[in-house]
């Protein structure tokens, strides 16, 4: 009986790009301000993955709950950080928002979020939760002869100018009917874990 033949097949491999992981943000968008929000003149997906840091608005309105059903179904993960109007309520906005799967709540009991597949931190500074600015860290981490290496990728905060500067990314939307200046909806701000390459 003759062996088979086996076909040699060259395979072609290219430099492959670290992992990325594309966060959106927006803060301040006092949805619940509005008497008939509609929510893509607040936010679009433009990444898989949203972080809202601080204010979205009163938990107890139809317009917050109806915000985060509408949000949840087009970003893979939301990460929020509840700012001073949400804690202005005595109601736990985990009790409103815990039926969305793919919602992470950042506060002082719960303050990171973890994202393994690219091997991305976020994590908010555990303080008092009352207080006006929020900020969220974004990190990627590895482990490299046994010791954990952190790389600091930027900090978004709740509030100032809008813009991107040095690290520092804001995108408020501010209380008004029309946005802050520099306002938009599809902010993003990408991470690549170059650990992972």
């Amino acid at each position: 009986m003759r062996a088979p033949k086996i076909l040699q097949q060259s395979i072609h491999t290219s430099a492959r790009e670290a992992p990325r992981f594309r966060l959106q943000y927006v803060s301040n968008l006092y949805i619940t301000r509005h008497e008939k929000p509609c929510f893509p003149l607040f936010v679009q997906p433009a990444a898989p993955h949203l972080a809202i840091v601080g204010n979205v608005g009163h938990p107890l309105s139809d317009h917050y709950s109806s915000f985060f059903a509408w949000a949840a179904a087009r970003w893979a993960n939301i990460v929020y950080i509840p700012g001073e109007v949400e804690h202005s309520v005595t109601m736990d906005v985990y009790e409103i928002l815990k039926h969305h799967q793919n919602v992470f709540i950042l506060t002082k009991e719960n303050p990171f979020y973890i994202y393994e597949p690219a091997r991305i931190a976020l994590w908010t500074p555990v303080e008092d939760q009352s207080r006006k600015y929020k900020k969220l860290f974004a990190f990627s981490y590895d482990c490299i002869e046994k010791k954990t290496v952190l790389a600091h990728h930027g900090t978004i905060y709740s509030h100032g100018l809008n813009r991107e500067n040095n690290g520092i990314y804001t995108n408020t939307r501010g209380h008004e009917e029309s946005p802050e200046h520099g306002f938009t909806t599809q902010a993003v701000l990408t991470i690549q874990n170059k650990n992972l390459e």
